[in-house]
């Protein structure tokens, strides 16, 4: 066998590794985000209008979340792929350290602005004064999770998912554990109080996995600037930056490559917090003079909110699949067009595509056909949302391609 062959073997070895890696933390993910769900939605006093209040709050918050960091590990991976690929140590090192500030302070803007705003967004936007409360709890998370963002971005495009699916898995593990631990504490309290328990602990959670994130890379940090004082060694300690690794050139570069892909995730963000907004405000007005009293009124609206919400994460468990290969099929394609292996590059591209309709498929024709009995043995406290679900799955597998499509918008903007 040829050196070009053993490489290629190789390639594509690390590559199916980090998928493999990625699907499991994904699907682990998935899983324990159900199991706590489930749970809570079962609790006494909860039910579905509790998970109308969760959901509600977070629907808010997603909003914010996608404008400051979704979408930003994969352009940073991108990117740092590219310069690694090209022996550039020092230029991938710049564009995270820029990274890192820029949407650091942008999620701390966020964050100041969803806590002291959180009262006027309930009462203005949703018609649900109590929907606060969740607001509040969450705000504080923003600003860890722009920063962690960058910092999974930049392991990524260095070929380590390890940052990647630890820091998850160990976000969610926290969070499915604090969630319901606060919820059931919380038992006994009126349903907006107990939903904001629960998303006080998605916070804690956050910051926990951010703390992980931090360590590890504090404990390659080393490493990383030795690698760039060789570099510089190599080529002259006293070279001055090349134009195109101004600050100002790498900024640029960033918010062109994350601009339309934050626009595609907001769609389907925005479409979410339509349904909720449209469900909380449309519901209140339509049963006026049939359910009397505004707290009734909200009630009723949340109740219709959290079905939504139920079905939803229910949708998603088979999604996390694909999810997986986004976050794996930027760096590694964006490395292989770096070194002009397109052939690699459409084969990785094309195994993704068939592994999602493989995937996605039979899930979603399982779940529109058996509905009502899914809903009824994981939510026996809160079966409504058969007819929603079974519709619902019609978009599965739209969302799914979506999902790869969005990570080739990535490799090949701004080429």
């Amino acid at each position: 066998m040829g050196s070009e062959e053993v490489i290629k073997k190789e390639k594509n070895t690390s590559f199916m590794k980090n998928v493999l890696m990625l699907i499991i933390a994904q699907v682990a993910i998935k899983i324990l985000g159900f199991i706590y769900r489930i749970i809570i939605t079962n609790a006494p006093g909860f039910g579905n209008i509790g998970n109308g209040y969760y959901n509600a709050g977070y629907q808010i918050y997603s909003l914010l979340l996608t404008i400051s960091s979704v979408g930003i590990p994969a352009v940073i991976s991108k990117l740092v792929a590219e310069r690694i690929a090209l022996g550039d140590d020092k230029g991938a090192y710049r564009i995270f350290t820029t990274a890192l500030k820029i949407f650091t302070g942008l999620g701390i803007v966020l964050s100041l602005a969803l806590f002291f705003g959180a009262n006027a967004i309930a009462s203005g936007v949703l018609n649900v004064p109590d929907v606060k409360y969740t607001l509040m709890a969450l705000s504080p998370a923003i600003m860890f999770v722009a920063a962690a963002s960058v910092m999974r971005g930049y392991f990524s495009g260095l070929g380590s998912m390890k940052a990647t699916s630890v820091s998850q898995t160990l976000e969610q593990l926290l969070n499915c554990a604090l969630t319901i631990t606060f919820v059931y504490a919380l038992i006994g309290k009126d349903p907006a109080i107990m939903a904001a328990g629960g998303n006080v602990s998605t916070t804690l959670a956050i910051i926990i996995a951010f703390m992980y994130l931090y360590m590890f890379y504090k404990r390659r940090k080393k490493g990383i600037m030795a690698d760039i004082e060789n570099q510089s060694a190599g080529v002259g300690a006293d070279d001055p930056i090349r134009p195109d690794e101004t600050t100002w050139k790498i900024i640029k570069t960033i918010i062109v490559i994350a601009v339309p892909l934050t626009l595609a995730s907001l769609i389907s963000v925005i479409n979410n917090l339509i349904d909720t907004v449209t469900v909380s405000n449309c519901v209140q007005h339509a049963y006026q003079g049939i359910i009397m009293g505004k707290q009734a009124l909200e009630a009723e609206a949340m109740r219709l909110s959290g079905i939504l919400s139920k079905v939803e994460t229910i949708m998603r468990l088979p999604l996390a699949v694909n999810a997986a290969f986004l976050t794996a099929l930027v760096p590694a394609i964006s490395a292989s067009i770096a070194k002009k292996d397109m052939a690699l590059a459409k084969k990785r591209l094309s195994f993704s595509f068939f592994a999602s309709v493989l995937i996605v498929m039979p899930c979603a024709v399982g779940l529109a056909v058996l509905a009502g009995p899914i809903l009824k043995m994981i939510y026996p406290a809160a079966p409504d949302g058969a007819g929603i679900m079974a519709l619902t799955t019609v978009t599965m597998l739209f969302v799914a391609l979506t999902y790869v499509l969005d990570g080739r918008t990535i490799w090949t903007s701004a080429r």
